[in-house]
């Protein structure tokens, strides 16, 4: 099957099959998610040091740093669409550019 998909440089077409993936969240949910074969989505992400924003987030965030003061790196695995807004990370705490978004699938914090 061809995949069309829209890029910030235009559009790509490329063979790809569609599976269904099932996976576990971090409260031991099930979801399945419709996920499309794509061979590399990006080149990956890089670990960033966020240690010295720690005191601008509230005591509650502060209290829970050692779980969350390492972002994800390496390559993207899955990109979750609008089709899955319910496993999207939700906004907890926003401070200036920073937002702490606890997540089902991992803690995110955008920079």
């Amino acid at each position: 099957m061809v995949l069309e998909i829209t890029t910030v440089t235009g559009k790509v077409s490329i063979d790809s099959v569609l599976y269904r993936l099932p996976f576990c969240d971090n409260n031991g949910d099930t979801h399945s998610v419709k996920v499309w074969k794509v061979d590399k989505i990006s080149d990956g992400s890089d670990i960033v040091d966020i240690s010295s924003i720690k005191g601008l987030f509230s005591s509650q965030i502060q209290e829970q740093w050692d779980t969350i003061k390492r972002r994800p790196s390496g390559p993207i695995d899955i990109l979750l669409g609008g089709d899955c807004l319910a496993l999207h990370p939700i906004d907890l705490e926003i401070k200036d550019n920073m937002v702490y978004s606890p997540h089902l699938l991992t803690l995110l914090v955008y920079l």
